[in-house]
């Protein structure tokens, strides 16, 4: 299929590292309507006027959620994740990577099968839960930022030791603390970048620095060795020049570099960063993206993708739904909505493009072919007409992560653009995940509800994968929303 342009931009290969004089583009504002001040009466005009949006504002927030509820879900169910998650070994200042596969009720189950990916997770999982509870003085706080410092020793001292040139290892070994899978995989080195950066911003003094360091290092080694010269990314280090690229590193490096950005002192090196984020976003939308045919309010993404960046024709299997199968991956559309939306409000949208608009487009495609009457999302996995694939055993499915996914981008939407269109519709996605999707009994939500009944359907709630990480972003969006 022809991907249409949608901005306009130049692809650039991997950056080099130089002082140059390029400045990230200017912040834009609205003009603020001036009004003539002539005296008392007058400047209480405004005045009131601001204390009733406030006021009405505040009203509309408190229907769209409680706050205290999204606050207590993040860290009870952080707490209860760390029981399990913290080794008896990284208490003793070795460096141990969590143990991610648990039971229901938090006990672990054994072997321990930790990828980076799960500890880049598990740390940020700390850090949104440590700033939740230190805004409210919970006495939780101290023992999430224990975490986050056990889980940077091990990123740093295991996972990163074990790798080369700034690069992690995929899959360590918890008895030898070998490593049990030295893949160097793009999609754990863009997660260690997101997971050292979030680490940095609650870190102060030495540890902060250091927390710095280890992300540009991790930073060099993906322009070094993960950057495919097209403006993507290789799907793990050393592939050859035509090898099948995926889409979900990309996605989530643009997440790692707006977290990257956000530590960076001023200077050359964050100048530079906020280039790449540019220069990233308009590759994803110009480069990736896939016009719906006959409708230009629609767009979407596939996961899988040839060398040069076009679909690849190969029809999905459940067997190579992660390698080479043709899909569109829906549940990803409302997250790179929600980035660019985030990019965008930090300045860092190219001059020329259109990044909101996009986020329109992705919204729409996923409101026509993934949600269904109930406004959930149900068919994360289509073909790239928007059909579901026939016999798909998720298509009876409510799965966790693209429904948190939707959740986060309407309220996002509702409360900083205006948009009381995706108010409404954050209210079921709302009442899924904090009804039928949380266990009663231990807490966190489980993998999969059922359609038909919003009953648990019978896969793993804790393992590699399945780390809270969407579960925490919903819920640190509320709690930073609720701080505008």
């Amino acid at each position: 299929m022809r991907h249409a342009k949608i901005t306009s931009s130049k692809y650039a290969a991997c950056p080099v590292f130089y002082k140059g004089h390029a400045r990230l583009p200017a912040h834009r504002h609205t003009p603020a309507t001036t009004m003539k001040r002539d005296g008392p009466a007058a400047r209480a005009v405004p005045v009131l006027l601001l204390a009733m949006f406030a006021i009405g504002a505040e009203a509309r927030r408190r229907k769209l959620f409680d706050v205290a509820v999204h606050r207590e879900l993040l860290l009870s169910v952080t707490e209860s994740w760390n029981s399990g998650a913290v080794t008896p070994e990284s208490k003793a200042g070795k460096p141990s990577a969590f143990h991610v596969n648990m039971n229901d009720n938090w006990t672990r189950i054994f072997p321990k099968d930790t990828t980076a990916v799960s500890q880049a997770r598990g740390v940020y999982l700390n850090v949104e839960a440590y700033l939740a509870a230190k805004a409210v003085n919970d006495s939780r706080a101290p023992n999430f930022m224990q975490a986050v410092k056990y889980g940077v020793q091990a990123m740093d001292e295991l996972f990163m030791k074990l790798g080369r040139g700034g690069g992690v290892v995929y899959l360590v070994n918890e008895t030898s603390m070998t490593a049990q899978d030295a893949m160097l995989d793009g999609y754990a080195n863009v997660h260690t970048l997101f997971a050292f950066s979030h680490a940095a911003s609650i870190f102060t003094g030495l540890e902060k620095a250091n927390a710095i360091n280890s992300a540009m290092r991790v930073y060099a080694f993906i322009c070094r060795e993960l950057k495919d010269g097209t403006g993507g990314l290789y799907a793990r280090a050393g592939e050859s020049p035509d090898s099948f690229r995926s889409f979900d590193p990309v996605l989530h490096y643009f997440e790692a570099l707006l977290a990257f950005w956000d530590v960076l002192p001023d200077g050359w090196m964050r100048t530079h960063v906020g280039q790449e984020i540019g220069t990233l976003g308009n590759f994803m939308l110009d480069r990736c993206g896939i016009p719906e045919p006959g409708d230009p309010t629609s767009l979407t993404f596939a996961f899988n993708y040839k060398s040069d960046w076009t679909t690849t024709g190969v029809p999905y299997t459940r067997e190579n739904q992660w390698t080479t199968g043709e899909w569109a991956a829906v549940g990803h559309n409302p997250e790179f909505a929600w980035l660019l939306s985030r990019a965008e409000q930090r300045g860092l949208m190219p001059q020329g493009s259109d990044w909101i608009g996009a986020s329109d487009r992705l919204i729409r495609y996923t409101e026509k072919y993934a949600m269904d009457k109930h406004g959930l999302l149900r068919y994360d996995e289509v073909d790239l007409d928007g059909q579901p694939f026939p016999n798909n055993p998720d298509n009876d499915l409510y799965e966790w992560w693209p429904n948190s996914e939707a959740a986060r981008t309407y309220i996002h939407y509702a409360v900083t653009r205006g948009r009381t269109d995706m108010g409404r519709k954050w209210i079921p996605l709302r009442d899924l995940l904090n009804g039928p999707m949380v266990d009663k009994k231990y807490g966190g939500w489980f993998r999969f509800v059922t359609v038909k009944n919003r009953t648990r359907e019978d896969s793993p709630k804790w393992d590699r994968w399945k780390v809270a990480y969407h579960f925490a972003m919903l819920q640190a969006e509320v709690l930073r929303l609720d701080a505008l």
